[in-house]
């Protein structure tokens, strides 16, 4: 299969939704999924090299993110969601697009 291969980084499956962005965004596409809690990033880097990936999909926190744009080239993209309230008060999250993050910048000031 021609096409790029994405390292999904998630416990959830893929929805059908994920993969109509996906197919819009690469073309063709192969998704291997990392759904292993990150002790270090080194882990999730050897997974990719392992499986021959060129890019990331990532659900992680920012300080992951952060380390692996520093410590790894390949592409980290992450699905852009709607929130919506459902009657209930639960929240449901509708995939309507995909982007690629170049930076991660936290500020902060300590209080305590």
């Amino acid at each position: 299969m021609a096409g790029v291969k994405l390292v999904w980084v998630s416990r959830h499956e893929l929805t059908e939704k994920n993969h109509e962005i996906l197919k819009k965004a690469f073309g063709e596409y192969e998704i291997v999924q990392y759904k292993n809690t990150i002790n270090n990033i080194e882990e999730l880097i050897e997974f990719a090299d392992e499986h021959g990936a060129d890019a990331y999909i990532a659900v992680l926190p920012p300080n992951l993110i952060q380390e692996l744009l520093v410590k790894d080239k390949r592409p980290i993209y992450r699905f852009v969601v709607e929130r919506i309230l459902k009657e209930n008060g639960e929240a449901e999250f509708i995939p309507v697009g995909l982007e690629a993050i170049l930076k991660i910048e936290i500020v902060t000031e300590r209080i305590v």
